[in-house]
């Protein structure tokens, strides 16, 4: 599924005739102006796809006009946000695919890994300490991964504040040092009268 500011883009053909303008339909439609609806349409298919003629058939517009409107300033705004919204989307699928398999990794730390007996029953037997061991030594890793870019995040908001004051306390001995050199000359102005 892909969406466009909230709103389902279908990515399938609908029932009927297939939309494929030749000749004199071709160059008539290159000339129309389509809808906003329209060109969001036809750039998120093919953000979905890849493929310019599919999206082109399901947008129900020229190939042309599509290449078009590639070099169009709107076009990469469009994409970039469809793409925005598609990664929120698969950020959230990944966060509920690692919060599942936490879940079950913590059920079979605590109860043990599940397997039928010679007598057909389910019984559950502690994790092998190789398996315990790589386990550990994963969850270590991500776990520094991820405290790691929690600090870079940090430093960077930190780092403006930083160059500020630095910038700050160089403006201000430079302006104690034009203060000086000020003072020091004192040197007397002459007025000058204009000659006539």
């Amino acid at each position: 599924m892909f969406s466009y500011k909230g709103k389902i883009i279908e990515l399938k053909r609908k029932n009927g005739r297939r939309f494929k303008p030749t000749g004199l339909r071709q160059r008539a439609m290159d000339k129309l102006i389509f809808e906003d609806a329209v060109k969001i349409k036809a750039v998120t298919i093919w953000v979905a796809t890849g493929s310019v003629e599919q999206a082109c058939e399901l947008a129900e517009i020229p190939i042309s006009t599509f290449r078009k409107w590639k070099r169009e300033p709107w076009f990469q705004l469009i994409v970039d946000e469809v793409q925005v919204e598609r990664n929120g989307a698969l950020d959230t699928a990944f966060s509920d695919a690692c919060k599942l398999a936490m879940e079950q990794l913590m059920d079979r730390l605590k109860n043990g890994d599940s397997y039928v007996n010679t007598k057909g029953i389910v019984v559950r037997r502690p994790v092998a300490a190789r398996d315990l061991a790589i386990i550990a030594a994963v969850n270590i890793d991500k776990r520094k991964i991820i405290r790691d870019a929690a600090r870079r995040e940090e430093e960077k908001e930190e780092l403006p504040k930083q160059v500020e004051s630095k910038i700050v306390d160089k403006l201000e001995e430079l302006r104690k040092t034009f203060e000086d050199l000020a003072g020091k000359g004192n040197r007397k102005t002459a007025e000058i009268k204009a000659i006539k």
